[in-house]
């Protein structure tokens, strides 16, 4: 802890010119300490005040300070007082990571990540605000603003038979299993199956993606029947995967016609393939 220095003295009897002498010497003296605060903590004051208390119950805090050192907390929006969130850090460089889901809590897998999604699963509705922070100060104001770091993938299976259960499963294949300290992407296989309703339809959640390797397969008792370059359609349609909110994704696929659409929110294209299925 830093403590700032500070002086006692007794009131001096009229006329008591020595105790007056004593105490301006040691208020020059003290005037003329500069006291060293380097080994002082910095007071960071988290300011959540734009974070919807609709859509989010709470907050989870890691605080990377280098050398081993880091913080991780959760944060309940209803308990907390108005005005900031006061944590001290050490001074230097600070890599901060606020998550939060639209419903439950994020994991925190390891001091590492900041989040590693379990094989076989899909990315959990994240939003998340990552900052690399100067804390070579004595006090630093940070505002958190969510972001939204998944893109709901809907796919839609056309000419199917409404009466009966759909005979195959989808996969997602990628490269990206969560986010790093760093909140960006993390390496890692991402492989989810997802199994269409009787209508056709089904979600998968996909976490930011580093390049356009993201596949999308139909298959039969996990063995692949056709495959198709989801990435680079996405690329081809200018999906942006740096943008700060990821966009929702629609993919409907037509088993009759062998075609398949992509709509990205309000765009659309049609991608046509020589595939039997």
């Amino acid at each position: 802890m830093c403590f700032s220095g500070f002086i006692y003295t007794q009131k001096a009897r009229p006329g008591g010119r020595l105790g007056v002498v004593l105490l301006l010497a040691i208020l020059l003296t003290a005037c003329s300490i500069k006291e060293d605060r380097s080994h002082c903590p910095c007071h960071l004051l988290l300011d959540v005040s734009e974070v919807s208390t609709e859509l989010f119950d709470s907050l989870d805090v890691a605080l990377d300070e280098g050398n081993g050192r880091a913080q991780r907390f959760p944060l309940c929006l209803s308990l907390l007082p108005p005005g900031p969130v006061a944590v001290d850090v050490a001074k230097g460089r600070l890599l901060l990571n606020v998550c939060a889901l639209e419903s439950g809590a994020v994991w925190l897998s390891s001091a590492d990540d900041v989040m590693a999604i379990p094989p076989g699963e899909q990315c959990p509705p994240l939003y998340l605000h990552s900052a690399a922070l100067n804390t070579d100060v004595e006090e630093l104001m940070e505002q958190v603003m969510l972001h939204k770091s998944f893109c709901a993938l809907h796919i839609w299976m056309e000419g199917t038979d409404p009466t009966r259960p759909y005979p195959f499963a989808l996969q997602l294949r990628g490269d990206v299993d969560g986010y790093d300290a760093n909140g960006q992407p993390r390496e890692g296989a991402f492989s989810p199956y997802a199994y269409p309703t009787a209508d056709g339809h089904c979600t998968v959640r996909v976490p930011r993606q580093k390049d356009d390797t993201l596949e999308l397969l139909m298959c039969e008792a996990e063995v692949p029947l056709a495959t198709f370059a989801l990435g680079e359609y996405l690329k081809a349609g200018g999906y942006d995967w740096t943008a700060p909110d990821l966009a929702d994704v629609s993919v409907q696929i037509d088993c009759a016609r062998l075609t398949l659409r992509i709509k990205i929110e309000k765009w659309s294209e049609t991608y046509y393939f020589n595939i039997e299925i």
